[in-house]
Order: structure tokens, then C-alpha cells, then sequence
């Protein structure tokens, strides 16, 4: 209820661009979002299905997967799911059939992530509608790194909320999250944080 509370008095006090959704934790939390993202049908809506912390621990229960599968991938616009939540979500497990299976759930494009997966490269594959298929290919960074896909999907719903098609948000925020995380900082004894502010680092001396 205090989600939706707040989530609605934004709603009302400013002009929303798009809609991002990460660590969702409970079925009834998913339940108010799929709820509230009704009520802003044409607004870009970017899910990163969080199904586990960065030390692996798993953070959803069979019910809130049952609504996610159900409800609210059916209203996203885009999904932006790593290889290891793709094949929970879809329950296949070959990249490209993860893909179909999703977009079948009505989700209109699905971003697959290869972070998670054994490749040299990392392999993010990007699906759409009638058969889309897009690949992009990154060097692995050496280091673990705690937010790569939260700054990812924020990325691509910052370009979303300024009228950027998807393939191109897609693409331009993943070179910036790629950034970030070559410039990655460490803050204590944990992973590495991407370093989102790289570009306003008076010390950056790469001229980006």
C-alpha cells in the first residue's frame, strides 16, 4: 500500500518518461506494479527481473515468479533479464528459446544478458516481435561488480524516456554500463560499484 501510495503522488506531481522496475521482493509488491503501470499504459516500461543478490542468494518465492510470468512481463516493454533468470522465468535453456518464450508472456522486446554466462565474451542478445534478433559483443572485465544490470536498465529507460528507439537505447546504454564498469570503484571489501558520474571526474583523463 505505501508503494503504491508513493508511486502514485509522483505520478501525479510529474510527467513520467518511462518506468523502471528492479528487486520487486514480494507477489503483492508485483501485484501494485503491474496495477499501477496500467494506469500509465503508454509510458516505456523496463523490468530487470531480479531473482537473486550479487552472493547469489535467491530473493523471490514461487509466488511472486507466478506473477511475474503472469501479469507484469505481459505489460513491459522491454525485460532485460541475465541468462540465469531467463531460463527461471521462461523455464528453457538455450538463449534464443528464453527469448521466445518471453516475448511470448506479450513482452514487447527481451534483453538476455551474458554476464552470468561461461562464453569469453560477454553476449547480450536483444529479441523482438517477428523474429528481431540483435547481438552485441563486449570484452569480459576481470572483476565482480554489484549494479551492472540495475545501470543497464536504468540506461536504457533514461534513452526510452527521451524518445530513443529501443535498439539504439539498447545499444548506447550498454557502451555506457560498460564504461562504468571498466571505471568501477571499490568502496570496501565487497564487489566493485559501476561509476555511474564517470564522465564528471575531474581526474578523468581519457576526454569522454
Amino acid at each position: 500500500e505505501q508503494i503504491g501510495e508513493h508511486c502514485r503522488l509522483v505520478m501525479a506531481d510529474s510527467s513520467v518518461g518511462a518506468i523502471k522496475v528492479g528487486l520487486l521482493g514480494r507477489s503483492r509488491t508485483v501485484r501494485v506494479i503491474t496495477e499501477l503501470t496500467a494506469e500509465l499504459p503508454d509510458v516505456p516500461l523496463v523490468l530487470d527481473p531480479v531473482l537473486a543478490s550479487g552472493a547469489g542468494d535467491h530473493v523471490t518465492d514461487a509466488a511472486l515468479l507466478n506473477q511475474l510470468r503472469k501479469n507484469l512481463l505481459g505489460r513491459c516493454t522491454l525485460a532485460t533479464p541475465n541468462l540465469p533468470e531467463a531460463r527461471t522465468l521462461s523455464g528453457a535453456t538455450d538463449p534464443d528459446a528464453c527469448g521466445r518464450r518471453l516475448l511470448e508472456t506479450g513482452c514487447a522486446w527481451v534483453l538476455i544478458t551474458g554476464t552470468h554466462s561461461d562464453e569469453p565474451q560477454v553476449v547480450n542478445r536483444l529479441y523482438g516481435q517477428g523474429g528481431l534478433r540483435l547481438e552485441w559483443f563486449w570484452e569480459r572485465l576481470p572483476h565482480a561488480y554489484h549494479g551492472s544490470g540495475c545501470t543497464l536498465a536504468s540506461a536504457i529507460a533514461a534513452r526510452l524516456a527521451n524518445g530513443e528507439s529501443m535498439e539504439t537505447a539498447v545499444a548506447e546504454a550498454q557502451e555506457y554500463t560498460w564504461e562504468t564498469l571498466r571505471r568501477a570503484t571499490k568502496t570496501g571489501k565487497c564487489q566493485l560499484t559501476p561509476n555511474r558520474l564517470y564522465a564528471l571526474d575531474p581526474q578523468d583523463d581519457t576526454g569522454s
